[in-house]
C-alpha cells in the first residue's frame, strides 16, 4: 500500500512505538527466570513447604520396591546458599508405588505429612516437630486415619486443610488432630490432588490433571460456605506428584503441567502467565513449587531430574526486606511490642488537618490469624501493619500515621492488627509482605484494597481506608 511521505513516516514511528511498548510490557510482566538447580544430593523431590527460618521441607517420591520400604522427608537447610544442607527429618514405610502427598509447615516451625497409600483405611496425616520427631499430642500418638484417600494439605493458623477423596476438603485442628468441619460435597469428582489457600482471601485453589479449581464464598472456620469451580480446564491426566502453591505478590495460583518443563501462573481463565523453566528437560515432570523466605526466589521440585530448579523474580527491590527469624515451639515470644503513644513532629506531620475534639488511640490486636475470623463474621475491614525492630521507618511509619488523629479517626470501623515479624513471620510470608513497613488494607471480605511498602504516604493510606467496605 503506497503512503504520503508524512504519513508514512508518522506510520513508522507509531509501529516503532508500539514494538517499544510491547518490549517495555514484556520486560515489566516478566516475572521469572531460570538461574540453574540447588546443590544437593539426587532425590526424587515431590512436595515442598517453606520453615518459619527460611529452610525448605521436601518429600520424596514413591516407594519403588517390591517390598515396603521407608521413604524420607528431607529438610533443606540454607537452599539458597552456595552449600546447602540436606538433613533427612524422618522417614514412613510405604507399599510399593505408594508415598507421599503433601507437606505443609505451621506458625511454630512444626510440619504435617500426609500419605496416600491406596488404601483409605491406612491414609494418613502425621505431625512433626522441627526436629523431626512425632508429635504425640496429636491424633492419635501423631497420626490421624481419616479413612479416606489422603492427599494435599495446607496450614493456616489454626487449621489444617486436608484435601481428601479427590474433590472434598477437612478441616483438622492444628493442635489436637481433631476434625472441626469439611468443605460440601460436590457432584464432580475432578480428581483433585493438591490444594494451596490465599490467606487473605481464605480462597483454596486445587490442582486436578494441570487445570486449576477454586473454593471460595467459605472459611476455613465456617466450610459450609465453600463452593468449587473450575478455573482452567485439565490437559493431562491423573497422576501423583501433582502440586500447587499461591504467590501472595502476583495473587496467582502456581501449577506446572505434565509433561513438560513449563511453569503456569494462574489468575484467571483469560490471565495466565507462562515461563520456561530453561534448566528441565522439556519433557520432564515437574511437581511442585515454594516460594523462598525473602519473595526473590520460587523453588520447583523434578522428579525425573532429581533435583530443584531455582527461579529468580525479574523485578526486586531488597531495601529492607524481611529475613527468617526462628521463633518458639508455638510461635509466640514473650511480649510482643505494640505502637508506642507518640506525637508527630511538626514538621512531619500528615498534610490533612485532624478532626476536631480528642480522638482515642486505635486498638490494636497481635496476630492476624488470632482475629481474621472475627473480622470476617463482624463484616469488617482490616488494617493489617507489619513491622520489625530496628528499622526506623517502621517508628517514621508509626509517628507519622499510625498515631496521628487522622489515623485513629478511622481506625474504630476496622479491625487493626499489628504483625511483630519476631513473633510470626511465617504470617508475612503467606501474605507476601517481604519488606517493613508494610500496611495491607483488606475489605470484609478478605480482598486486598491496596498495599503499602515501605515509602508510605498518609494521603494514600487515609484515601483507601476511606474506600475499603
Amino acid at each position: 500500500m503506497f503512503y504520503p511521505e508524512s504519513k508514512n513516516v508518522f506510520y513508522r514511528l507509531c509501529m516503532l512505538m508500539l514494538v517499544l511498548y510491547a518490549f517495555f510490557i514484556s520486560f515489566v510482566f516478566a516475572e521469572w527466570e531460570s538461574a540453574g538447580t540447588i546443590a544437593i544430593p539426587p532425590y526424587p523431590y515431590t512436595f515442598l513447604a517453606a520453615t518459619p527460618n527460611g529452610d525448605l521441607l521436601a518429600t520424596t517420591f514413591n516407594n519403588h520396591s517390591d517390598k515396603p520400604a521407608e521413604i524420607p522427608a528431607i529438610l533443606i537447610k540454607n537452599p539458597m546458599s552456595a552449600t546447602p544442607e540436606v538433613v533427612e527429618l524422618c522417614k514412613v514405610s510405604f507399599l510399593k508405588d505408594r508415598g507421599y502427598s503433601g507437606v505443609a509447615c505451621d506458625h511454630g516451625g512444626n510440619f504435617y505429612l500426609t500419605g496416600d497409600t491406596g488404601d483409605a483405611a491406612t491414609c494418613f496425616l502425621r505431625k512433626f516437630k522441627p526436629d523431626g520427631s512425632p508429635d504425640t499430642t496429636f491424633g492419635n500418638s501423631g497420626v490421624v486415619l481419616p479413612k479416606k484417600r489422603c492427599l494435599g494439605v495446607d496450614v493456616i493458623g489454626p487449621q489444617i486443610l486436608l484435601a481428601v477423596g479427590w474433590a472434598q476438603v477437612q478441616v483438622y485442628d492444628y493442635k489436637t488432630g481433631k476434625m472441626t468441619g469439611e468443605f460440601p460435597k460436590t457432584k464432580a469428582d475432578p480428581f483433585i490432588r493438591d490444594i494451596a489457600i490465599d490467606p487473605s482471601s481464605m480462597r483454596v485453589y486445587g490442582v486436578a490433571k494441570g487445570g486449576v479449581w477454586v473454593w471460595e464464598g467459605g472459611q476455613p472456620w465456617e466450610p459450609a460456605g465453600y463452593n468449587l469451580r473450575e478455573i482452567t480446564t485439565g490437559t493431562g491426566s491423573v497422576r501423583a506428584g501433582e502440586g500447587i502453591s499461591f504467590d501472595p505478590i502476583m495473587r496467582v495460583a502456581i501449577v506446572t503441567p505434565v509433561p513438560g518443563n513449563t511453569l503456569f501462573e494462574v489468575k484467571d481463565a483469560n490471565t495466565i502467565t507462562k515461563t520456561v523453566v530453561t534448566s528441565a528437560a522439556p519433557q520432564t515432570h515437574l511437581a511442585d513449587s515454594c516460594l523462598s523466605f525473602d519473595g526473590t526466589t520460587l523453588f520447583i521440585t523434578d522428579m525425573f531430574g532429581k533435583n530443584i530448579h531455582v527461579l529468580k523474580r525479574v523485578v526486586y527491590d531488597s531495601m529492607s526486606r524481611i529475613s527468617s527469624v526462628s521463633p518458639t515451639s508455638d510461635g509466640q515470644a514473650a511480649s510482643p511490642r505494640t505502637p508506642a503513644p507518640s506525637q508527630p513532629s511538626a514538621a512531619t506531620a500528615p498534610a490533612s488537618t485532624p478532626p476536631a475534639g480528642r480522638v482515642e488511640q486505635a486498638k490494636w490486636e497481635k496476630s492476624y490469624t488470632d482475629v481474621v475470623q472475627r473480622a470476617r463474621t463482624e463484616h469488617k475491614p482490616m488494617v493489617v501493619y507489619f513491622r520489625r525492630d530496628g528499622v526506623s521507618k517502621c517508628e517514621e511509619i508509626e509517628s507519622n500515621i499510625l498515631l496521628t488523629p487522622e489515623f485513629n479517626s478511622r481506625a474504630p470501623r476496622f479491625i487493626c492488627v499489628f504483625e511483630d515479624l519476631a513473633v510470626n513471620p511465617l504470617t508475612a510470608y503467606r501474605l507476601g509482605v517481604f519488606r517493613v513497613p508494610h500496611i495491607t488494607i483488606m475489605d470484609s471480605k478478605g480482598d486486598t484494597v491496596e498495599r503499602f511498602t515501605f515509602r508510605i504516604n498518609a494521603d494514600d493510606l487515609f484515601r483507601a481506608m476511606d474506600s475499603a467496605r
